[in-house]
């Protein structure tokens, strides 16, 4: 038996809601089994990453991919090893029916210099991801550089702001 077998959904236009559309895929957004679901499904995915593949050592754990709800991030120390973990990760999903939104997919490189060379090209199944100098995750703004200076203005912003809200 499907999950969602009797699941259905409508889009609010101005002229009124559409049709009833049903669900034939994925996890309901807010469904509390969500997160529960999706941890099982990607747990797959963190097993294909063995440790013939380098990662970042953190401790005595070798890290691969930074996984929070429905994000995930992966970590290489050269152009080589990422495109031998994404194409385990294009590989995993192609596998299971899954597409990866390319809109809201982001390569950071750090280096010392903020330039990002031409030939820093990487493509997921053929589609070129483009390469940012700043990336947002959890809150914490990555910069290509290394430093953290956004961090710093986004955190008193969002302090002054919460400030002005409390008063």
């Amino acid at each position: 038996m499907f999950l969602y077998e009797n699941t259905i959904a409508q889009v609010s236009t101005p002229t009124g809601p559409t049709e009833s559309i049903k669900i034939l895929k994925g996890v309901l957004q807010d469904e509390s089994a969500s997160p529960t679901l999706f941890n099982l499904f990607i747990e797959d995915l963190v097993s294909k990453f063995d440790s013939s593949l380098h990662g970042f050592r953190m401790g005595r754990r070798l890290i691969h991919l930074l996984l929070y709800a429905d994000d995930l991030a992966l970590i290489a120390q050269s152009k080589e090893l990422l495109l031998e973990k994404m194409t385990i990760a294009a590989n995993f999903f192609n596998s299971r029916g899954l597409e990866v939104n390319l809109s809201k997919t982001n390569v950071l490189i750090f280096r010392r210099s903020d330039r990002t060379r031409k030939e820093e090209k990487l493509c997921w199944r053929g589609e070129e991801v483009k390469v940012v100098k700043s990336y947002v995750c959890l809150g914490v703004t990555f910069q290509s550089n290394g430093r953290f200076p956004l961090n710093s203005s986004n955190g008193i912003q969002n302090g002054i702001a919460a400030r002005v809200a409390d008063t």
